[in-house]
């Protein structure tokens, strides 16, 4: 029997400790998630930047004036799109990072669960090995009546 507990034992530190991992990997995805959201967009602001300098230089350059009319529109459309690429970026980082933590609170769950029902699968599959919670013989009663249990029933026979 302590043999049982002990493979029990074994299976649900297992079980517990594989989601434990699969959490923190989780995590750590989130935690690069964010990580990659300020990366993409600081790249994103530096590029709108230079997209718009290059705008107004072509414009200074072809002697455009850019303080009213269409100059002016396509430069705040740009920033309009500008800021609209960023808040998308942001989304989408956010999102993944979300999903991410989703994950590990869900595997950590999981871990519990996991350990629980593994430690009584093993504890579970070693009773009949032992002839069943109360010791015995092992046998399994299939809840057939034999040749001789027939007798017994009816013959009279009583304890």
């Amino acid at each position: 029997m302590a043999f049982l507990i002990a493979v029990g034992a074994i299976s649900a530190y297992s079980a517990w400790s594989q989601s434990q991992a699969a959490a923190n990997a989780a995590d750590y995805n989130a935690q690069t998630t964010e990580y990659g959201k300020g990366l993409a967009l600081t790249r994103q602001a530096q590029t709108a930047a230079r997209a718009m300098g290059r705008a107004r230089a072509g414009y200074g350059a072809a002697g455009v004036v850019g303080g009213q009319g269409s100059p002016l529109d396509v430069l705040g459309d740009a920033a309009g799109q500008a800021e609209f690429d960023a808040l998308s970026l942001k989304f989408n980082y956010e999102s993944r990072a979300g999903l991410d933590r989703a994950k590990a609170e869900n595997y950590r769950t999981s871990s519990v669960l996991n350990a629980f029902g593994s430690g009584l699968r093993a504890f579970g599959s070693g009773i009949p090995m032992y002839g069943g919670p109360s010791g015995g013989s092992g046998a399994v009663n299939t809840g057939t009546v034999t040749g001789s249990d027939m007798d017994v029933y009816t013959s009279g026979w009583s304890p």
